[in-house]
């Protein structure tokens, strides 16, 4: 079946929507969106796509560009379909907060393809969501097996400087997930050798690398993250204690686990039953049989 939609306007579903989408390989003019973003259309004789936009009377909004065939395919699976292949919309309301808060809407109910669509149809408008937006689209799009999208999300942050902590959290632990922590360590390596990189570094990503480097033993690159983390004048969190004493113990760095747990005490941070065994093996190991009722009595 071949046709075109002629859009009608916001507030509104109809409940065959999905059916009426489905059977749709080729879209001529103003395509259609998923039942959730709310807009509603209906189904028109296929048409060239120059003649669709003179009926529909759409107002100035700059050049618009309209592919004269475009193959769309809908699929049941939505973890098949990508960005390279969304459909894209006219963007009536145009206020950045927000289409933003629909991103965030769409995402943090999981309904990607919608999330995808809103997202490609502002970036074609050259509408930016915010910084919230974004980290939540990112996060959505790896829930739900779009790492490649994710990536491209990132690059696009990236370049327009709207990169968090948070966002190179997500990316990291992406990493890890796919290809191991080795992957993910030189990711993190080759990142935090450029200066404007790290000035985006926070305890949250370091909170995230120092996991991987307990499982790769690596005591090296958690005392130069440990370090880092004093040097650019955060505090770290007890997790990242924790985490230090953990890794510094695996790894037989006695003194190191031992300024780690000092360290995390003097800051009035509470240590875990994990951690305090942790340090009572260590010291008992070492012979030094007063350590461990001092560190008890903490």
């Amino acid at each position: 079946m071949e046709s075109s939609f002629r859009e009608l306007g916001y507030g509104c579903k109809i409940s065959d929507l999905k059916r009426v989408l489905r059977p749709v390989r080729r879209v001529g003019c103003v395509t259609s969106a998923s039942p959730e973003s709310g807009l509603v259309y209906e189904v028109v004789e296929a048409k060239s796509p120059t003649q669709c936009i003179e009926e529909l009377n759409v107002p100035p909004c700059g050049t618009l560009q309209i592919s004269e065939e475009q193959n769309i395919e809908y699929n049941d699976d939505p973890r098949r379909s990508c960005m390279s292949g969304t459909t894209l919309h006219y963007l009536e309301e145009r206020n950045e907060e927000t289409l933003s808060k629909r991103i965030l809407s769409l995402s943090r109910s999981n309904k990607v393809r919608s999330a995808i669509e809103l997202y490609a149809s502002m970036e074609a408008s050259d509408v930016q969501p915010d910084i919230h937006a974004y980290n939540s689209f990112l996060s959505c799009l790896l829930r739900n097996g779009f790492e490649g999208d994710a990536l491209r999300v990132f690059e696009t942050m990236k370049k327009k400087g709207t990169t968090t902590g948070h966002s190179y959290s997500l990316i990291l632990k992406a990493v890890e997930s796919v290809q191991g922590c080795d992957s993910a360590l030189k990711m993190f390596l080759e990142w935090d050798s450029g200066e404007e990189t790290r000035r985006v570094f926070d305890v949250i990503v370091y909170n995230t690398m120092l996991p991987m480097c307990g499982k790769e033993k690596n005591w090296v690159l958690t005392e130069k993250i440990w370090r880092r983390i004093k040097d650019d004048g955060y505090s770290g969190t007890s997790i990242t204690y924790r985490l230090l004493v953990s890794t510094f113990v695996q790894c037989g760095q006695t003194e190191l686990a031992l300024d780690a747990y000092h360290e995390m005490i003097q800051k009035g941070l509470e240590p875990d039953r994990d951690t305090i065994k942790a340090i009572v093996a260590t010291c008992t190991k070492r012979g030094g049989g007063v350590w461990p009722s001092l560190f008890l009595n903490k």
